[in-house]
């Protein structure tokens, strides 16, 4: 029966942290695939723990050793950064062996033989997930997200604590002991509402940082925005300049062209049409839409992308007053058309792709919404679920975050689609309290 312990209690922990796993994070391989790791893992494991067993071998440090496959087999499974994956497996493991631990010192309270204290122990630890799983998925599940997602665009460091926490819990309070003392006991919990604690610390620390992170990301978009506005109104001012210059010599051009006609230099005649009229469209701004802040915003970037040789078609009807502030615009266009640039910039030199970069910019009103729909050349070779991540490093994709949070201000919806070799980001924005929320699949007729 001492043996059975060595496999009952181990798939029970195992079954209730594969349902916090696939509660908490992405899956990124086929189901097919994942039954397959898994039972190739849970056969391994136990096939070790029968020869360890054989061996004679007690130490319990060897039989966590085992498990080793399920960390490579839950590392390869599910979606995410390695540090934020051996968070949340090592998070669940040490809480999964105190729960284990606890129910094995309450269950030897009762004055039972060695069997029937089995049975209650695997009662109790049963029960405990049944009663904390629920828990889990309607009240903390979504908090746990929102941490996770935050931590994954931080230092990956607080990805050791788990794992350093798992060790000392395991080395100070033996899980496989049956005969703890009452004083082992107060320490263990003691011990752990000090873990408890130190998440709430860790968790706040990364929220900070985080946050801090958000607030630098806005003042550099923010800056951005106001260098493209600044470089966009002065090359307003000189093109207006130079129209007066060029209004204000139009007699002595009239004069000139008169001349060369009637002197019958057409060859001089041509070329020099030929120079004012360049001259005319120097003098003329890019001007996509009635929005100045847009135009401003398109304009910087549309340059930086003409000039990797990225061709940039753009299709906006948008007026001066839109109801939605400059700020909110300027980061949903801004970060997405970046986003399309840095996108065709990743296509090597050698693909066949490279050649045939381009960016699709379509923005309309439709009633109270506004609709942004942007599409890229991407390159299908890289993983989908890598596809948004920034090149910027741990801190990257704020840009994203960004967007996604001016989005669910003004109440709508973010929607990503792959194509054949392309990328496309559609974003739907209302500008009052009286619009409806639109679904996510609402289809963008633009």
């Amino acid at each position: 029966m001492k043996i059975s312990w060595l496999y009952i209690v181990p798939t029970i922990t195992l079954i209730a942290q594969l349902v916090v796993h696939y509660q908490t994070l992405e899956v990124r391989r086929p189901r097919r695939i994942q039954i397959i790791c898994w039972l190739a893992a849970f056969a391994g494991v136990n096939s070790g723990v029968c020869l360890l067993i054989y061996m004679t071998v007690h130490n319990f440090l060897y039989y966590y050793s085992l498990t080793i496959l399920y960390i490579v087999c839950f590392i390869y499974i599910f979606s995410g950064s390695v540090a934020k994956k051996l968070f949340v497996y090592f998070t669940t493991w040490q809480i999964a062996t105190f729960i284990s631990t606890l129910c094995g010192y309450v269950a030897g309270k009762f004055p039972l033989e060695f069997d029937a204290w089995l049975l209650v122990r695997y009662v109790l630890y049963i029960s405990s997930y049944l009663i904390i799983l629920p828990l889990y998925i309607t009240k903390a599940r979504d908090f746990v997200r929102k941490q996770l997602a935050m931590m994954d665009r931080c230092n990956h460091i607080f990805a050791l604590y788990p794992v350093l926490v798992f060790v000392v819990f395991s080395v100070l309070f033996n899980p496989i002991s049956s005969e703890l003392v009452v004083k082992e006991v107060i320490y263990m919990l003691l011990f752990e509402t000090m873990i408890i604690f130190t998440y709430y610390l860790l968790f706040s620390q990364i929220g900070a940082v985080y946050n801090r992170t958000m607030v630098e990301s806005r003042l550099e978009s923010t800056e951005q925005m106001l260098m493209l506005q600044k470089r966009y109104y002065a090359q307003l001012e000189s093109n207006i300049t130079q129209q007066r210059c060029i209004m204000h010599d139009t007699r002595h051009h009239l004069v000139a062209i008169a001349c060369l006609g009637k002197n019958g230099e057409h060859d001089e005649l041509q070329r020099y049409v030929d120079d004012l009229i360049e001259k005319c469209d120097a003098a003329v701004s890019r001007r996509f839409c009635q929005n100045s802040a847009a135009n401003a915003i398109l304009s910087g970037y549309i340059e930086r992308a003409e000039q990797h040789n990225i061709s940039v078609s753009v299709d906006i009807e948008l007026p001066e007053n839109i109801g939605i502030n400059r700020y909110d615009l300027c980061t949903v266009l801004g970060n997405c058309i970046e986003n399309a640039i840095e996108a065709c910039q990743r296509i090597s030199q050698d693909s066949p792709l490279y050649n045939k970069r381009y960016i699709d910019i379509r923005v309309r009103r439709d009633g109270d919404r506004l609709i942004i729909r942007i599409e890229n050349l991407c390159d299908t070779t890289i993983s989908k679920h890598n596809s948004l991540k920034s090149s910027k490093g741990n801190l990257g994709g704020i840009g994203l975050q960004n967007v996604r949070s001016v989005v669910e201000n003004h109440r709508g919806s973010m929607s990503t689609e792959f194509g054949d070799s392309c990328f496309t980001l559609c974003v739907i924005m209302c500008d009052n309290e009286d619009a409806v929320k639109p679904s996510a699949k609402t289809p963008v007729l633009i």
